[in-house]
């Protein structure tokens, strides 16, 4: 999540800017689309940005409105886990020898 050091609430946007270590950004957004919830990903306007903080393939970045309550939120939190979730490796139960 960035930035890893978070700023005071009064100086923050309504902005939640992460990387996903196992998917590229836009993969990932592209299956959140299909649970219901609409994100960006890529470079943003200031391709440096990502860059900076090393992640090679961009963010992918969350604005709710001012006026999501918690049954927003935890749509958006389940479907970020459904996303995930569908690119987990599968336990297919047997151990490898």
């Amino acid at each position: 999540v960035f930035p890893p050091k978070p700023l005071p609430w009064s100086q923050r946007l309504g902005i939640l800017s992460f990387e996903p270590l196992s998917i590229p950004p836009t993969v990932l957004v592209a299956t959140m689309a299909q649970f219901g919830l609409h994100a960006r990903a890529g470079m943003m306007c200031a391709a440096w940005a990502p860059r900076s903080v090393q992640a090679q393939d961009g963010f992918v970045r969350l604005s709710p409105p001012e006026t999501a309550d918690a049954a927003e939120f935890e749509f958006g939190l389940q479907c970020l886990q459904q996303a995930l979730q569908a690119f987990a490796p599968q336990d297919t139960g047997q151990s490898k020898q």
